[in-house]
């Protein structure tokens, strides 16, 4: 078993686009929901948790998927422990290293939480929440913001090393 190999890949390119636009999905949906109320439902967490649990169990792959979620889970309990990130995000994280795998899984979590660093992206997620900027600020920071950009990086370097790499 290869735990540093990046899902999806390899196999029907049709399956693969299809969990990738999944994958997506559920990260843009966690963080609206993130972006608007600072509260991800487990309904949504865990909904997305069994989805790529399920994949990969159809896919022989449900092993590394399932320490994905518990490994780039765990990562993220740290952050939420020190209050710099909610308990959502990191169930969240949880539900992208089961669908990523480990490495990619914390690849996605940790280039989304350093995406938010970038003063124009931080000022984006702040914005797009109801209020005054200074308002929102009191809410705290939407992680899932972050994190989307995250798999979508993630994604972007999949899609390219596929095409020109192998």
């Amino acid at each position: 078993m290869d735990y540093f190999e990046i899902y999806p890949q390899g196999g029907d390119s049709v399956a693969v686009t299809l969990l990738w636009i999944l994958i997506v999905g559920f990260s843009l949906g966690a963080a609206l929901f993130d972006v608007r109320t600072r509260h991800i439902p487990n309904a949504w967490n865990l909904g997305g948790l069994a989805l790529f649990l399920l994949w990969h169990a159809w896919t022989g792959t449900l092993w590394t998927s399932v320490l994905g979620a518990v490994a780039v889970g765990t990562i993220w309990l740290v952050p939420a422990l020190l209050g710099w990130s909610g308990v959502g995000d990191m169930k969240m994280a949880a539900a992208l290293g089961a669908a990523l795998g480990i490495v990619p899984g914390i690849l996605a979590t940790g280039i989304g939480f350093w995406w938010l660093a970038v003063p124009g992206v931080r000022r984006l997620a702040y914005g797009l929440g109801r209020g005054t900027l200074a308002a929102e600020r009191t809410r705290g920071v939407p992680v899932a913001v972050g994190f989307s950009l995250g798999v979508m990086t993630v994604g972007g370097i999949w899609l390219v090393s596929a095409r020109f790499l192998g």
